[in-house]
């Protein structure tokens, strides 16, 4: 399995469209489906879009203390919809962040939702009817 920091560098490294719908399928997983459908999906949305400050981690790729593998079955936490008060999915989502160590950047797109490297028309086209067009209700 390769770790989203590799995933995410050859998507910016990607010249087509088709590259990158290539790159994503190859590396389907639950975990990237899930970081797809939270930055992309209207009922995927956190609660907020703004990166708190944190402390970045230096460690190598590869060494963090957790990976996105790990930290996106802990995102459901950040919802907007979650039942959890402001001020500690803030402390999560700091965590989260300063454990992810080069990984933190993907982290900060899914928050912001706005990916450096591909767009809904990307999503769209590698994985059909994973975003759904209507504003249905749907588990994230």
């Amino acid at each position: 399995m390769k770790a989203f920091v590799d995933i995410f560098r050859d998507l910016d490294n990607a010249k087509t469209e088709e590259q990158k719908v290539e790159i994503l399928r190859s590396n389907k997983s639950p975990a990237l489906l899930d970081i797809l459908r939270y930055g992309f999906h209207p009922n995927g949305e956190l609660f907020t879009t703004e990166i708190p400050s944190y402390t970045k981690d230096p460690t190598p790729d590869g060494l963090a203390f957790t990976t996105m593998y790990s930290e996106v079955k802990r995102l459901y936490t950040l919802r907007k919809d979650f039942n959890l008060p402001e001020t500690r999915k803030n402390e999560i989502l700091i965590q989260m962040l300063e454990a992810l160590g080069s990984e933190a950047p993907i982290l900060e797109q899914i928050v912001n939702r706005k990916f450096t490297s591909i767009n809904r028309e990307t999503v769209d086209n590698a994985f059909p009817g994973l975003i759904e067009r209507t504003e249905t209700r749907v588990a994230v």
